[in-house]
């Protein structure tokens, strides 16, 4: 819980340096579905639960996955660094400088690749989602029928 603010920083600068077009489509669909939600559900104050924070909720949904997956790779960065530390101690400075550098940009490229992962991951699970709304929508209209 501490770490959130930084976690959902990073998430925010990832998002804004690796998709951002995608990220703002994801806000214009996340308001479709609030307003499909709110014709379902009216806007009556005991209906209004069902939809008033699903946007806020879906973004948030985001975040924590993306955060988990980002302690996830360090959790591992910081094993494999301590494993790495330990071997190091019987080499030159020199090798052990070029090895944590290596090290370093080893290790921001899995974390790049894990929040990709995970953020294709969450798009794909979204859209999946949005297919089975679609399909229970046209279910209950050809019963109306």
């Amino acid at each position: 819980r501490p770490l959130r603010p930084h976690l959902d920083a990073l998430t925010k600068k990832y998002i804004e340096k690796h998709h951002k077009e995608d990220y703002k489509q994801f806000l214009q669909k996340l308001d479709k579905e609030v307003d499909v939600l709110k014709r379902a559900y009216g806007e009556g104050s005991g209906d209004k639960k069902r939809y008033e924070n699903y946007k806020e909720n879906k973004i948030e949904e985001l975040h924590k996955r993306m955060g988990n997956a980002f302690l996830q790779e360090m959790k591992a960065y910081d094993k494999e660094r301590q494993r790495i530390d330990k071997m190091l101690d019987r080499k030159p400075i020199q090798q052990k400088n070029f090895q944590q550098n290596v090290s370093m940009q080893y290790a921001l490229r899995k974390m790049e690749g894990a929040f990709k992962s995970e953020y294709e991951s969450w798009k794909n699970q979204r859209y999946y989602e949005r297919l089975q709304r679609e399909i229970q929508q046209q279910n209950e209209r050809g019963y109306e029928r």
